[in-house]
């Protein structure tokens, strides 16, 4: 059996401690608690694709900087005419995280019949530069509008 010398062994628990060193300072985060909260207006959303649970909070966890998350819906035209739907963010709790959230989704624009439902796919992108802030708040808001010929 071949025994190391000391100074072998001790390179070796140096370049050890660095690299865990190093692997803390690359993996350290900072998590941002959020609370969204979804109203739908003329059309309903769900959570599920047989529209029997209700989506009236998007939970996204807690999120970092620098990140995008995804959520997906089911969007039920709940009208008894075609529409089209818009989304919206309001009410953002503190104000100045607006400029650091990005919230959108993958629908676009199709008119949705009465009774259909569409899958839809939400974002959360978070800047990389959001500084000041711990948790955030918003409003998400889904609107129908009647779909003229």
């Amino acid at each position: 059996m071949r025994h190391l010398s000391t100074s072998t062994v001790l390179v070796i628990v140096a370049a050890l401690a660095l690299t865990l060193v190093a692997a803390g300072i690359l993996t350290t985060s900072h998590k941002i608690s959020n609370h969204v909260t979804l109203k739908a207006i003329g059309i309903d959303v769900f959570q599920d694709p047989q529209c029997t649970v209700d989506l009236t909070t998007l939970d996204w966890g807690l999120v970092d900087p620098g990140q995008t998350y995804y959520r997906t819906a089911f969007c039920k035209n709940t009208k008894n005419v075609p529409v089209t739907m818009v989304l919206s963010a309001q009410d953002f709790s503190p104000s100045t995280a607006e400029q650091y959230i990005k919230y959108a989704w993958n629908y676009s624009g199709q008119t949705l019949s009465s009774g259909q439902v569409i899958p839809v796919q939400f974002s959360l992108t978070i800047a990389a530069n959001i500084t000041g802030i711990e948790t955030f708040s918003f409003t998400a808001v889904v609107t129908a509008t009647e779909k003229t010929s």
